[in-house]
């Protein structure tokens, strides 16, 4: 059974999980908002960084984990804003009128009607492609570029880095590990970042689950309303950025080693290339 707006109507009075997550797929380009996120997170990573290259910190070690570090900080807080943008969560103690009629463990909407209606400051509009309206829109805005932007002067990505990585049968040892290093950095960045937001749907449905058992709660414990989506989505987060942090601390620990005179990406993968 279905109600007036194509959801399926509830059972009971009850949510389940699942019906959750789909209503977001069904009505919201989840993917899309997913991909503002990372863009959001990916601009905070390259200023951080030029910020600490312009401020006297040269060293890439150091940098690049800070950077990563600060875009996941981004990346957390974008989602708490696309949770207030829902109405999921506010920045008082003032709870929208689904929070306020839901139970536990089941989330209950509250009223009689078959008609579901969730908080409602969205135009409706959706991605019946799972919630990813725009699907070129990633790809234009991957982390990936952000690393990128920070080394290059005008040409594409790609190019940039094609004409640093020059012939590998003309590479030392060292210069090839460097080189397959930041392959692989950067491969893991489209690649993560590709899976982050593919996964946008059960993401951002395990952060408004959160918030919704988060908003049921008694009064005593509503002040910790907006921090109750955390933990589900660190969960289901943490292991793309703890992979990028960890190849990038690789990539900047090898090249300090090894070019101690590189700054950037750039000037490390061009030494490295003999460039």
């Amino acid at each position: 059974m279905k109600s007036d707006d194509g959801f399926p109507a509830r059972t009971g009075g009850k949510w389940t999980h699942e019906k959750v997550k789909r209503y977001l797929v069904q009505r919201f380009y989840t993917r899309f908002h997913m991909s503002l996120i990372l863009a959001s997170s990916a601009l905070a990573a390259m200023l951080a960084n030029w910020l600490m290259l312009h401020g006297g910190v040269h060293a890439m070690w150091l940098r690049y984990p800070l950077a990563v570090s600060i875009a996941y900080l981004v990346f957390l807080a974008g989602v708490r804003l696309w949770l207030q943008y829902m109405g999921l969560v506010r920045s008082s103690d003032t709870q929208s009128s689904l929070v306020e009629n839901l139970d536990v463990p089941d989330i209950s909407l509250g009223g009689g009607s078959a008609k579901v209606e969730l908080p409602g400051a969205l135009p409706r509009g959706g991605g019946q492609f799972g919630g990813g309206g725009a699907h070129s829109s990633w790809t234009e805005v991957n982390p990936a570029r952000a690393l990128a932007a920070t080394s290059r002067t005008g040409n594409s990505p790609s190019a940039g880095i094609g004409a640093e990585l020059g012939n590998f049968a003309d590479l030392d040892g060292e210069g090839l590990v460097l080189l397959l290093l930041a392959l692989l950095l950067i491969a893991s960045l489209f690649l993560l970042s590709g899976y982050v937001i593919w996964f946008a749907p059960d993401i951002l449905g395990e952060a408004a689950i959160g918030a919704l058992l988060a908003g049921s709660l008694a009064k005593p414990a509503k002040r910790q309303d907006n921090d109750g989506w955390v933990a589900g989505v660190v969960k289901k987060t943490w292991w793309p950025f703890a992979i990028v942090l960890v190849l990038s601390l690789a990539f900047a620990t090898y090249a300090a080693t090894h070019y101690p005179e590189a700054k950037t990406f750039r000037q490390a993968v061009g030494m490295a290339a003999g460039k």
